[in-house]
């Protein structure tokens, strides 16, 4: 198992549409994530930046990644959320989330 935190900026106007959706049954989504491998997927929010945390528990992540991004339910998500974020400056290229670097853990 590895976890994955991963931060992006919400552009402010979005703040309340991007909340309601994601507080929205989303079954079949959560269900391809399951199926490649993402487990205990969370997002925070403090004013207008997001954080996401997940676990991943399969063996090949860059595959499980490509394969969740490649289902319709994915694809018909990311056209809503998109729009609404603003990746950080500081992401490493190829990357819309930017994803941090662990320095300490403590079960």
């Amino acid at each position: 198992m590895r976890r994955y935190v991963r931060m992006i900026r919400l552009k402010r106007d979005y703040i309340k549409e991007y909340t309601w959706y994601h507080q929205q049954p989303r079954e079949e989504l959560q269900n391809v994530m399951l199926k490649h491998g993402m487990r205990n997927h969370s997002i925070y929010i403090h004013d207008d930046m997001l954080v996401s945390i997940f676990d991943y528990v399969g063996e090949d992540y860059e595959a499980d990644m490509a394969a969740i991004g490649s289902y319709q339910v994915t694809q018909d998500w990311l056209k809503i959320m998109d729009p609404m974020m603003e990746p950080l400056d500081t992401r490493k290229p190829g990357e819309f989330w930017t994803f941090l670097e662990e320095i300490t853990h403590f079960d």
